[in-house]
């Protein structure tokens, strides 16, 4: 379950891209001479904000729990290229000349009233070169962003990998030092052992010798009781 923060950058980032969809499909393409490029300024300005947005959604679905964070990023990416398409669009509507059969005002709407007949002379080859150019500038700032912040959590995972084979080290090495000390105590209990078993040796030896020395002296005792009183 995504979180709240999600929740609503996802319904502002819906709103600002319906908006500007609308004004490039429907205002742009009928709106002339300052009105046209109001709404172009308008739309980019929109553009950034979703991208802002994106970016904050792309941020909480990487802290978002395993479970949830391939779904969130799924919608992210989905939006970000919603957000490149839209740039597209407009890099196109805008290099396009506006509906210069008609002159006179806008309507609440956005659309352009027709009342007279005239022709557009103005020639806006430089200032369509600009704005891609500065289209073009955005994105590659942009790719480098991306760019850089995938190369920062890089380097964070590579930290974290290297932390934790410093501890796996330091782990192994411990584990060393405890079977060197288990190995010393075996070997130290088989000299016990050793020990033990020749003193068992030692003692059955030692039983069997005054065992055989009493029944020599029992021997000896009933020989001299009853062989040597008789005599």
């Amino acid at each position: 379950m995504s979180s709240e923060r999600f929740e609503t950058c996802e319904e502002d980032l819906r709103t600002t891209l319906e908006a500007v969809r609308t004004k490039i499909e429907e205002h742009i393409p009928h709106a002339t001479g300052e009105a046209r490029k109001k709404l172009i300024r308008d739309v980019q300005r929109q553009i950034e904000e979703g991208a802002v947005l994106a970016e904050s959604l792309e941020s909480e679905a990487r802290n978002a729990p395993g479970g949830y964070r391939l779904p969130m990023m799924s919608k992210v990416r989905s939006y970000q290229k919603d957000i490149e398409k839209l740039r597209r669009e407009l890099t196109k509507v805008a290099a396009q000349k506006g509906n210069s059969q008609y002159s006179g005002s806008l309507d609440t709407t956005g659309f352009f009233s027709p009342e007279v007949v005239v022709n557009e002379n103005q020639d806006n080859s430089t200032r369509e070169k600009l704005f891609e150019g500065t289209q073009i500038l955005h994105q590659t700032s942009q790719h480098l962003e991306r760019s850089h912040q995938i190369a920062l959590e890089t380097d964070e995972i590579g930290t974290g990998i290297i932390d934790d084979l410093s501890g796996q080290k330091e782990q192994l090495i411990r584990t060393r030092d405890r079977l060197e000390d288990i190995d010393a105590n075996i070997s130290h209990s088989r000299k016990v052992i050793r020990s033990i078993g020749k003193r068992i040796i030692t003692s059955k030896l030692l039983l069997i010798f005054i065992i055989i020395l009493e029944v020599i002296i029992l021997g000896v005792v009933i020989y001299w009781k009853f062989f040597m009183h008789k005599t």
